[in-house]
């Protein structure tokens, strides 16, 4: 669960300023997927980013867009410098929020990366130094920061890196989650051996095989969580490729922090409070 500065209405906010050595093996950030916009400024170093089945290379200066509950991970092959901001959608202007499937992934334009490390540099300083008006203040900055993006050329390459047979793996995972899919099948059908595709699949991506899977499950499973259609728990972890129903909710806390039911259960009061509004 990432920590978060709360205000009222629902409103969340997390920026994390890291600079850090890593040792000569590569380092993976943490997989996940989340409820919350994500921005993060890569400043220096070395950095593949994974995210929705794409893999991009890193320079100074680029930035990542991710949207709500979207897979991504980061590998870090050398010491690095980077910020993140984590947000819910009321920090978005209003004139970007329709159109925010349109915003690219992988955002690079050299000319404003100062004024981009400038406007990091105060939403550092206000994160850091709380008061009354910092709700504003820090959705004023965030607003700047997408309006900036929004206004530049975009000079990234959007292809993304990987080899085919990863490309199509990932493809596969995400139409195939229900079934018994696994790494010996989808081997088999590129004619390579599982350990090869098990090797260049974490490489590339990050993941293992059956991690990536597993993710992927889980983010299927909470959307039939949200929806309400399946009655029982057991129903929904089957439904999404799970032969265990108590495997899938301990993977399912461990991300959440609550079970399957606690979820659900909050998905409830969140959509009648909201029909009562």
């Amino acid at each position: 669960m990432i920590p978060t500065i709360k205000f009222l209405d629902g409103k969340e906010f997390f920026y994390e300023y890291r600079d850090t050595d890593v040792s000569p093996a590569p380092i993976m950030g943490t997989h996940h997927y989340h409820r919350w916009y994500e921005i993060y400024y890569f400043i220096k170093g070395e950095c593949n980013y994974f995210i929705d089945g794409c893999t991009f290379t890193l320079i100074p200066g680029d930035l990542i867009l991710i949207p709500e509950n979207v897979i991504h991970r980061t590998l870090y092959t050398a010491s690095y410098e980077r910020r993140l901001l984590n947000f819910t959608p009321h920090f978005i202007p209003e004139a970007l929020i329709g159109n925010l499937d349109s915003l690219p992934y992988l955002f690079r334009n050299p000319t404003i990366s100062k004024e981009v490390s400038r406007i990091f540099d105060s939403i550092e300083k206000e994160y850091n130094q709380l008061d009354e008006y910092s709700e504003e203040m820090l959705t004023s900055l965030v607003k700047l920061l997408f309006v900036l993006i929004a206004r530049s050329e975009n000079k990234a390459n959007q292809k993304g890196g990987n080899s085919a047979f990863v490309a199509e793996t990932v493809k596969r995972i995400s139409k195939e989650f229900q079934t018994d899919i696994t790494l010996s099948n989808v081997s088999a059908d590129f004619s390579v051996s599982p350990e090869h595709l098990s090797r260049t699949f974490k490489k590339e991506t990050g993941f293992g095989f059956n991690e990536y899977l597993t993710l992927v499950r889980l983010q299927n499973a909470e959307k039939l969580l949200e929806e309400g259609k399946l009655k029982t728990v057991s129903e929904i972890a089957y439904a999404c490729g799970f032969n265990d129903s108590n495997y899938f909710s301990d993977r399912f806390k461990k991300i959440h922090g609550m079970s399957p039911l606690k979820f659900r259960q909050k998905c409830r009061k969140t959509i009648e409070k909201s029909k009562n509004v």
